[in-house]
């Protein structure tokens, strides 16, 4: 069981989730992860990325 969970941990480090996850207590990024979810049409894949680039560069400036 513990092997499991080793790979587990090693392939959580080599495969990022695809979207990042906004954390509970950050308003701006629940904003953003809606939209990001809510996000249809043509232009779905833009505005999701668009969305996952803002989630990310706000988490690397520790959600301030």
């Amino acid at each position: 069981m513990a092997a499991a969970t080793t790979a587990q941990q090693q392939a959580a480090k080599l495969f990022i989730p695809p979207w990042p996850q906004a954390p509970a207590n950050c308003e701006r990024c629940q904003k953003w992860a809606k939209v990001r979810f809510l996000a249809k049409g043509p232009c779905r894949g833009t505005v999701v990325s668009d969305m996952n680039v803002l989630i990310r560069r706000h988490a690397a400036r520790g959600h301030q």
